[in-house]
């Protein structure tokens, strides 16, 4: 888990900052990853990025310290598109709004030969339609948030994924995997109106099973909420 210090105030989620205009914008195309010396250190953003979640990142300065590395892999978590058959309609469309999940963008390392995927970030701008107490997010919106996030590690590991990443990409078996059990505990408040990171890693993986840890970082670094999250791969979906 990160232990960064940094204490900068986040900008307003629904204001996004101007006092970052002399970052370099990364270059979006419609079929290849920018190779602009900027995106060299910035990470490589990928076809299915929509520049305004990605923009939306850039103008927090927190954020954008973040969106920097040669080896970082920049996406849309394919989630954010709800499927013709109801699939992803959570967070595609249900938490897709600015009183929602205002802005919402996945990163990770890219693995080296013959390696998974084995951690990903959540970058999440939450609105004030996720509140249950004021000012604080639903238990409810926040467990899904956990649960989101681990389970990206199985979307981006799935053999489709890994062939992207070359003939030498590790990939888990394939299928659908779903959540088994996802143990939550509450550390801090999750605000609302605020950017935080929901972060998650493999901690075992076994035939049709992982077991991953997911949490939830402030501004600061700070743990919020905390998940550990077994998944199964099934033969359908029910």
């Amino acid at each position: 888990m990160s232990d960064d210090s940094d204490s900068s105030p986040p900008s307003s989620p629904l204001s996004p900052s101007s006092s970052t205009s002399s970052l370099p914008r990364s270059t979006h195309t419609s079929n290849t990853t920018s190779s602009s010396s900027s995106s060299s250190s910035r990470g490589s953003v990928v076809a299915g990025t929509p520049p305004s979640d990605y923009e939306h990142f850039l103008s927090i300065p927190w954020c954008a310290a973040r969106l920097q590395g040669p080896g970082l892999v920049v996406r849309t978590p394919p989630s954010r598109t709800a499927k013709a058959d109801g699939e992803d309609a959570l967070f595609g469309e249900t938490l897709r709004s600015r009183e929602t999940v205002l802005a919402m963008a996945a990163a990770w390392d890219a693995p080296g030969p013959g390696a998974l995927v084995d951690a990903v970030t959540l970058f999440l701008t939450l609105g004030p339609g996720l509140a249950g107490h004021a000012g604080a997010c639903h238990g409810g919106a926040v467990a899904a948030l956990l649960d989101e996030a681990a389970g990206l590690l199985a979307t981006v590991n799935l053999p489709a994924a890994a062939r992207r990443r070359g003939a030498s990409a590790a990939a888990l078996p394939p299928g659908p995997y779903v959540t088994a059990y996802l143990n939550t505990t509450y550390l801090r408040p999750v605000p609302t109106c605020a950017t935080v990171l929901a972060r998650a890693r493999f901690l075992r993986v076994e035939g049709r099973k992982y077991l991953a840890e997911a949490w939830i970082e402030d501004v600061r670094g700070r743990t919020l909420a905390h998940a550990e999250a077994l998944y199964v791969r099934v033969k359908s979906v029910l």
